[in-house]
């Protein structure tokens, strides 16, 4: 069965959501961000400051060609993960796709006490961001507007791949 990737802006529940969602599809739960970490001892964060934001995007790159060989799993991406190297190209030719879509209003009030994120550390540096990914993000096959209900979110995001994927039964997706 055709892996699942959720895209979208930091702070738009993409991990949260992706254990669920995973859990409810009785599929693993991958997280980009938590195997670039395991396997280079830095957070996303910390290679971009330390190394540049290319080295980020090479990991990430490295590390979808080798999902793309697998099944059966929900992927949560980092935010800039779609947005190089054509990896939105490689995940629709794939996978399924999803864009948990939010404004830049909402992502801030919940990021702004995060971590911190080099690329977005303020609302007008987020939205910036966002104006710049969400070509990208918009080519997913699935777009869902976010909701603050993290179950309406699940719900929607099952619904909509149903939608699209009509002959599949919903507990095989």
């Amino acid at each position: 069965m055709k892996n699942i990737f959720l895209v979208g802006m930091p702070g738009s529940g993409k991990s949260t959501l992706g254990k669920r969602l995973a859990e409810m599809l009785h599929r693993e739960h991958f997280d980009t961000d938590e195997e670039i970490t395991d396997n280079e001892g830095m957070t996303p964060e910390e290679i971009i400051l330390v190394h540049g934001e290319e080295k980020l995007r090479s990991l990430e790159h490295e590390l979808l060609m080798s999902l793309l060989n697998k099944e059966n799993l929900v992927i949560s991406t980092g935010g800039g993960f779609p947005v190089f190297s054509s990896n939105m190209v490689l995940m629709n030719e794939k996978s399924i796709t999803v864009y948990l879509k939010y404004p830049p209003e909402i992502l801030w009030k919940r990021l702004k006490k995060d971590r911190v994120r080099p690329l977005s550390a303020s609302l007008p540096s987020l939205s910036i961001l966002l104006e710049k990914r969400a070509e990208v993000y918009e080519k997913a096959q699935i777009v869902v507007t976010g909701e603050e209900e993290i179950n309406e979110n699940i719900a929607n995001v099952i619904r909509a791949i149903s939608e699209l994927l009509p002959d599949e039964n919903p507990e095989r997706l």
